[in-house]
């Protein structure tokens, strides 16, 4: 969901720079639970409505894979639509806003350092944050790209790649996201493994 990890990259900041901002119990409503909630919410809803329930006569084309498009995109209004908000907008407010947290970190770095628990905390936190947003940006920015060429130079362009390899990379973004999960909590899981070890080890009293 683009719109989550957009959503995860404003939040980041919040929560680096803004902790107060999402303490009380209102405010985490408004500003973590409600937006949350919207992300989930709003791209099957917006599909359902323009695929199911919006009147339309579909061409299909048996010899090929897959489908390119959804009917809809036979409207320009629709497609341009579907094209920058619902991907363009949280492509560009994903690197934009993990800019900025760079940014800011880098000129607040020595501050941060004096709180060395702190800066641990949103060091680790800006790790993850950049690998799980290359990870969005590397599998869903080339067929977006490409959705451009299409749209306005060459409806052809790279066409038949697209359909056998290039749709099934936002697919990729499932998989891959344990093992980044991973890598990057791995020093905590070995902390963890050696500290229930050693108490594995503690014989018990008698």
């Amino acid at each position: 969901n683009l719109f989550l990890m957009a959503f995860a990259s404003i939040e980041q900041n919040w929560l680096i720079f803004y902790p107060d901002l999402i303490r009380g119990l209102v405010s985490k409503i408004l500003f973590h639970y409600c937006p949350i909630a919207c992300c989930l919410l709003y791209p099957p809803l917006f599909y359902f409505i323009l695929i199911f329930v919006r009147p339309c006569v579909g061409s299909y084309n048996y010899n090929t894979l897959l489908c390119k498009w959804p009917c809809f995109y036979r409207s320009k209004f629709f497609t341009q639509f579907d094209l920058y908000f619902n991907n363009y907008t949280p492509l560009i407010i994903i690197p934009v806003f993990c800019t900025i947290i760079y940014v800011r970190v880098f000129i607040q770095k020595r501050s941060l350092k004096l709180e060395a628990f702190k800066w641990r905390r949103d060091k680790k936190m800006i790790l993850q944050l950049w690998a799980i947003s290359s990870l969005y940006l590397g599998m869903w920015m080339p067929l977006q790209l490409l959705g451009l060429i299409n749209l306005y130079f060459d409806t052809y362009f790279l066409y038949q790649a697209q359909i056998d390899y290039m749709f099934l990379f936002p697919y990729l973004v499932h998989i891959i996201y344990p093992f980044i999960v991973f890598l990057t909590h791995y020093n905590e899981m070995v902390r963890f493994k050696r500290k229930r070890e050693q108490l594995q080890s503690v014989a018990p009293l008698k």
